[in-house]
């Protein structure tokens, strides 16, 4: 399958292009400035360790499609491990059963929900 077609960084001025919104250098600086303003240090933590991430690849190579997707109809791949119940919510940081697969875009809706 032929790569998508490469487009400029949406960084203002920056020349570089990218197969997403922004370029490595600019991705990794959103990423940064999120983590810094909005996300819990004790959840980054959680979310960076290794536990978690071995969960979370595991629970994408069972539901490797976007469950909500699949539900509406559609078929796109799941690149997020989410949790049903977020842990702010009570919700188990480590059960699988509180765990679904689901595209950026179902996660970012949802997310913006919370």
């Amino acid at each position: 399958m032929p790569n998508k077609p490469l487009k400029p960084c949406r960084s203002p001025g920056c020349p570089n292009l990218s197969e997403e919104y922004y370029c490595e250098r600019h991705r990794r600086a959103k990423a940064a400035e999120y983590n810094q303003f909005r996300r819990d240090p004790e959840l980054q933590a959680f979310y960076n360790g290794s536990r978690w991430r071995a969960m979370a690849k595991r629970q994408l190579k069972r539901q490797p499609l976007c469950g909500r997707c699949l539900a509406e109809g559609r078929l796109s791949a799941a690149r997020i491990a989410d949790h049903i119940v977020s842990i702010k919510n009570g919700g188990a940081r480590y059960d699988a059963d509180n765990l679904q697969s689901l595209c950026v875009a179902c996660h970012n809706k949802k997310t913006a929900k919370e």
